[in-house]
């Protein structure tokens, strides 16, 4: 039973902390930013807009890779991973 209480411990620790927060704000916020800029560059047609929405999608992407990282890396140790994930 310990050890169940350990793992769900720990399974709340990933995306629950300030940092695993600040990474979910950031998806949110380039996420936004990626939907607002391509709406104006498909209203203007403007290159430098559509440089600006793949620059904001590159950035969404690159904080979900982190949120993953963040999630897999609060995995206990198992037999494959005698040291945990981190």
């Amino acid at each position: 039973m310990g050890h169940k209480r350990l793992k769900h411990g720990v399974e709340e620790m990933g995306l629950r902390t300030v940092s695993g927060r600040v990474v979910l704000t950031a998806i949110g916020i380039n996420g936004c930013n990626f939907v607002f800029k391509l709406c104006a560059w498909l209203y203007t047609g403007s290159h430098s807009l559509f440089s600006e929405c793949i620059h904001s999608l590159a950035d969404t992407v690159n904080q979900l890779i982190l949120a993953y990282g963040i999630h897999k890396s609060v995995q206990i140790a198992d037999p494959d991973h005698p040291y945990g994930y981190t």
